[in-house]
């Protein structure tokens, strides 16, 4: 999901979940500044990263 907050500011978050069940895997937000190729580039780099590729973070409790 993307949200515009400004035309400097946009939130992006990012949903997982398995495909045969629906049931979440994981989430990931950030804010990002600028609506450039390479603020979207650096943005989604760092939530892959450091977000969806880190063990555990963002698993439903």
């Amino acid at each position: 999901m993307v949200q515009k907050v400004s035309n400097l500011i946009i939130n992006l978050n990012i949903y997982l979940r398995d495909v045969k069940t629906g049931n979440m895997i994981t989430a990931a937000s950030a804010d990002m500044r600028g609506n450039t190729d390479e603020s979207w580039s650096r943005t989604m780099g760092y939530l892959i990263r450091n977000r969806l590729l880190a063990p555990n973070y963002g698993k439903p409790e």
